[in-house]
């Protein structure tokens, strides 16, 4: 599995959340992406095939080659900025948001299978977040970075890191990524 094909051809994305693009330090060089796959203005409580935002992280990924990584990681991070989150999600402590990701990915997609997150607490600063969603493993990467800037007390020094079991990308079934904070 790649991590550029949707689950379910019905499932849609809130355009809420693809302003990720638009807002990302890399602007200038996303946008013919976007507008190739007629994404250039998003609206942002319209939905849109999941599959066009798919794949326009798939162009991006194989045409920029070793800065994909960097634009793929700097989306996910500006994910969690755009994100319809729950109400309230910014004053439950950071594990405990962890657990809303679901909440979370089903406010912003819809339609047939989106796929799940399963988060489990290794211990009071660590937590392992396993991914089955069609997302590239590098936005998940950022996306998770980004969550533990946001949502951890500022100062908290943290790390975000792969399992070492194959990702996606490497043809596994999910992407486990670990969190762990001081």
């Amino acid at each position: 599995m790649d991590g550029f094909m949707a689950f379910d051809p019905d499932n849609e994305v809130i355009g809420q959340q693809m302003l990720a693009f638009v807002q990302c330090v890399n602007q200038a060089e996303i946008m013919p992406y976007l507008e190739k796959y007629g994404l250039a203005t998003i609206v942002p409580d319209k939905w849109y095939p999941l599959q066009s935002w798919l794949d326009v992280l798939r162009d991006l990924s194989s045409e920029r080659g070793g800065n994909a990584m960097f634009d793929l990681v700097g989306i996910g991070m500006k994910v969690v900025d755009t994100s319809v989150a729950p109400p309230g999600a910014e004053q439950i402590p950071f594990d405990e948001a962890l657990g809303m990701v679901n909440a979370v990915n089903r406010l912003n997609h819809r339609n047939g299978d989106i796929g799940e997150y399963t988060v489990e607490r290794v211990d009071d600063r660590h937590v392992q977040v396993t991914a089955r969603v069609p997302y590239p493993d590098d936005f998940l990467y950022g996306m998770f970075y980004g969550g533990a800037r946001r949502f951890l007390p500022p100062e908290t020094r943290f790390m975000v890191r792969y399992d070492d079991a194959p990702r996606r990308s490497q043809g596994g079934e999910t992407t486990i990524i670990h969190i762990e904070w001081e």
